[in-house]
């Protein structure tokens, strides 16, 4: 992506794969979701909410998209929580502008598979793992633990201690986060 690319171009890149945007050189790992939502020109903000629950929300309003997130939450989960707001906006609200303020506020309870966990949650996860822990890159960096340690065999009580935690710190996203990554991509059981 050159200097000239709009946010708009950006956009339409994360639409059609956020797990090749996230393969680009310009941002490497950790993705850094903050620098990505801002050349998105999304504005971001750290908010405190009365309601301990609410993780993020995102919308529309006075022309601008907007992503917010609680900042009382650890930065792991801060980080998980942007990506899966950046995907509403990428997903479901980006060709809605123009028709007034939209509102998407997302609980624990609604981002954390629950029974209140619609299609469009889905897709926001999905996109936020795409997005933050590429196959691609998961798949190289299970390459590089398995060479350390000169065997791809993994006991069952190991598997957190020796593939889950290293790859949690390396994405920056929390073991259980990953775990689920893997489980989709069918690594994990």
């Amino acid at each position: 992506m050159g200097n000239d690319t709009t946010p708009e171009d950006l956009i339409e890149l994360l639409q059609r794969n956020p797990e090749k945007f996230a393969e680009n050189k310009k941002y490497g790992y950790p993705v850094p979701i903050d620098r990505i939502i801002s050349d998105c020109d999304i504005d971001l903000h750290f908010k405190l909410y009365e309601d301990d629950d609410i993780s993020g929300e995102c919308g529309f309003r006075n022309n601008r998209f907007f992503i917010a997130v609680n900042h009382q939450e650890p930065d792991y989960r801060q980080r998980f929580t942007l990506a899966h707001e950046l995907g509403h906006i990428v997903l479901h609200l980006w060709q809605k502008t123009g028709k007034g303020s939209v509102l998407i506020t997302d609980s624990k309870k609604t981002m954390f598979r629950s029974s209140d966990w619609d299609g469009k949650e889905y897709e926001a996860n999905a996109f936020a793992a795409k997005l933050l822990m590429p196959k691609d890159e998961v798949l190289k960096q299970i390459q590089k633990i398995v060479d350390e340690r000169d065997s791809y065999k993994f006991r069952d009580d190991q598997i957190r201690q020796e593939l889950v935690n290293p790859l949690a710190v390396y994405f920056l996203v929390s073991p259980s986060a990953i775990e689920f990554r893997l489980k989709n991509l069918k690594i994990l059981n």
